[in-house]
């Protein structure tokens, strides 16, 4: 028991699952402004949106840390980590762009979020 409550209490420490955390609350803000803009907020949307990003934090935060336990080794907890972390930055990304920001600054990233062009037409 010991050596699992150790196990939960170092994830805090890794700087990756800082980051997931603050990529996840701002896409959530995200996401809840975007829908207002867009006068597609709802109760249901709002509460499907909640129950994914903490249906997803208890996946990283139960079951990845297991997982590196179980293999004596973090690489693929932190792989599904930052793939997780990278999925929602492209929702960042689509959020904004939803909102009406102008990111051409970030041109050379739409070729990687084309779904997001699709989606508006």
């Amino acid at each position: 028991m010991i050596i699992l409550s150790t196990i939960y209490t170092n994830i805090f420490d890794q700087p990756l699952f800082i980051f997931y955390l603050a990529v996840v609350i701002t896409d959530f803000i995200t996401g809840n402004i975007k829908a207002i803009i867009n006068q597609e907020w709802s109760s249901s949307n709002g509460t499907t949106g909640s129950l994914k990003h903490l249906a997803l934090l208890a996946f990283v935060v139960l079951f990845l840390p297991t997982l590196s336990h179980v293999l004596e080794s973090n690489v693929l907890s932190l792989s599904i980590l930052s793939a997780i972390t990278l999925q929602n930055t492209g929702s960042i990304y689509e959020n904004l762009k939803a909102m009406g920001y102008d990111l051409t600054a970030l041109k050379g990233l739409e070729k990687y979020f084309k779904n997001v062009d699709e989606k508006e037409d």
